[in-house]
């Protein structure tokens, strides 16, 4: 079908190739929802990889596949999914359309504005917002790191991170996947060096303070791991 359409990209065989491609990309996309159902999670990997194969507009679907990869153990496919993401930078930011219930209170998030718009002229839903989600590039390079550390490759997991931080040293998400790393790697000092850094960014996070009471009672400062416990009690 690509084929077709790079000899004749705009004649009637560019059609019937559009329709197939598109057939395919259905029929794919029902395959893996089908595979990660039943757990069959590199079958699924494979086949959403390659719906976003076809023209890579959709960066959903290699999000889509770098997780079944994750889900399956294949940590070498995974990575490759998961740099490619990074290199691309995919954030999975989507706009939410959302408005709330007239009765009850509660929010809605609705699947198309058009949906929306046509409850909130209906007079059920009121306080139409139309917003960003959250990014999930933080889950992204979490799992990466994962990944390297699983495969006994700390240094670029360090590297990784390192890099990043520098570029955002304010990032909290980023901080807290450091944090998260060292403690797994029983890298205690540097444990403690990204919390405090954390801290900075969160004076009054109670559980950042208990957090530095647990690793400097395991290091045996047990004068600082009391400092540290009072204050998250004050706090608290």
């Amino acid at each position: 079908y690509n084929e077709a359409l790079k000899i004749s990209p705009n004649g009637k065989s560019a059609n019937a190739a559009k329709d197939g491609i598109q057939n395919l990309r259905v029929s794919l996309e029902e395959k893996a929802k089908s595979s990660y159902k039943v757990k069959n999670y590199a079958d699924a990997a494979k086949s959403y990889y390659t719906v976003y194969n076809y023209g890579k507009s959709d960066t959903l679907y290699l999000y889509n596949a770098s997780i079944c990869s994750s889900l399956a153990k294949d940590n070498e496919q995974s990575l490759s999914y998961y740099k490619e993401l990074i290199d691309i930078g995919y954030t999975g930011i989507t706009e939410e359309y959302v408005a709330t219930d007239k009765n009850s209170g509660e929010e809605k998030v609705f699947s198309s504005k058009a949906e929306r718009d046509i409850l909130v002229k209906g007079g059920d839903y009121i306080k139409p917002v139309t917003r960003n989600t959250e990014s999930i590039q933080g889950d992204i390079f979490r799992k990466l790191t994962a990944v390297y550390i699983d495969q006994g490759e700390n240094d670029k997991a360090i590297a990784l991170l390192n890099k990043l931080i520098s570029e955002s040293p304010n990032d909290f998400d980023l901080l807290n996947i450091a944090t998260s790393m060292y403690y797994k790697l029983g890298d205690l000092d540097n444990f403690n060096k990204m919390t405090k850094k954390m801290i900075e960014l969160k004076h009054n996070d109670e559980n950042l303070y208990f957090n530095l009471g647990v690793t400097n009672s395991k290091n045996g400062n047990k004068e600082a791991a009391l400092e540290y416990y009072t204050i998250a009690l004050e706090i608290n």
